[in-house]
């Protein structure tokens, strides 16, 4: 019962710093999910909590911490705990890579994105990696 009691106040706070990130309070964002980190042990929601810092990042075109949270995120659910979220978190990671012109990353990033967004039939991450796929491509050939 305790440990249900601590899931849903983790869910709380995580759902109120989504709600500052989405009003660009991404310092408060980050603020109020740094104490989380210290204090769960469950691997899928360290994952989501090191997702939403690393766009909290990218909000603020911060795009070598962002990528330092997604990889961190990466690391946890590595494991099978969410492939759900993993579609999501390496696309996240794969539109860093491109405001950073590591394209040929981007690109190995975005499409395991893509194959884990079909395989558990993610159409709205698959949106957004195709957008992102869409933005890779324009990037290489304004590069050239």
């Amino acid at each position: 019962h305790l440990n249900t009691m601590s899931r849903h106040k983790s869910m709380s706070t995580m759902l109120r710093a989504e709600c500052h990130l989405k009003l660009d309070e991404t310092g408060l964002c980050r603020s109020i999910l740094q104490p989380l980190i210290g204090s769960t042990t469950d691997r899928a929601l360290l994952g989501r909590i090191h997702n939403l810092i690393g766009q909290s990042y990218e909000a603020d075109e911060d795009h070598d911490k962002a990528c330092d949270h997604f990889e961190i995120s990466l690391s946890y659910f590595g494991h099978q705990t969410d492939g759900l979220a993993e579609g999501r978190v390496l696309s996240n990671l794969g539109a860093q890579y491109i405001h950073l012109r590591r394209f040929q990353e981007a690109s190995e990033i975005l499409y395991e994105a893509e194959a884990l967004q079909v395989k558990f039939g993610d159409r709205v991450g698959l949106t957004t990696t195709n957008h992102n796929l869409k933005m890779l491509y324009q990037a290489k050939h304004r590069s050239k």
